[in-house]
Formats: structure tokens, sequence, C-alpha cells
């Protein structure tokens, strides 16, 4: 069954809520990627200078916690954006936070 999805947000002290995305969610038949998986980055992928990027989304108003600033690495491929990214704790903190979920949500970001 597809479901409609919405993501919305709300800063501190803010009266009205502010939509960010939309999309369906829903099963779907496997495909396989469109580049060379074992192949890491992907062939022609540019890497992307990650320094500061957590601290330029604060000062626009996007503040993550830790939980959220897993990115090791990111690389540019035409319009495309392929990312590293770990998860927050160590060996059997890191195992208990990622089975909470179906799909982490620091993955969606």
């Amino acid at each position: 069954q597809r479901r409609s999805v919405a993501v919305y947000s709300q800063p501190d002290g803010a009266t009205s809520w502010e939509r960010h995305a939309t999309g369906v969610l829903g099963p779907d038949e496997p495909k396989q990627p469109e580049f060379d998986a074992a192949a890491w980055p992907p062939a022609g992928a540019e890497p992307l200078d990650l320094n500061g990027f957590y601290a330029d989304l604060a000062d626009s108003g996007h503040g993550y916690g830790p939980a959220f600033q897993g990115l090791t690495a990111a690389y540019q491929l035409g319009d495309e954006v392929f990312v590293e990214a770990v998860f927050p704790g160590d060996g059997e903190d890191r195992v208990t936070e990622c089975a909470a979920y179906g799909l982490h949500p620091a993955l969606f970001d």
C-alpha cells in the first residue's frame, strides 16, 4: 500500500509550520543501482568538501545534533550526490540505536 508523506518543521517560538518535502512511500520492485556499486566512489564522481558543513547548516538555522552528524564523505556526479555516513555510538550502542528503526532517520537527511 502506498502512502503520502510530508515533512514539516517549526522553529522554536514560531506559530506556523513550514513544509520541506512531500512524497509517496510504498513497496516497489527492487532496482539495481545505475552505477557500479562495487566501485566506490562511483567513477567520475568528484569529492565534495565537508569542512564546516554542519557549522554552515547551524548558521543558516538548521542545527543537527550528534546523532545526525554522520557524514564522513560526499561525492557529486552530475546532479546526483553520493555520501558515506556513520551512525552514532560505538559497538553495541550503535547496533541498538540502528535496530530501533527500519530505516534510521539520519539517512533521510
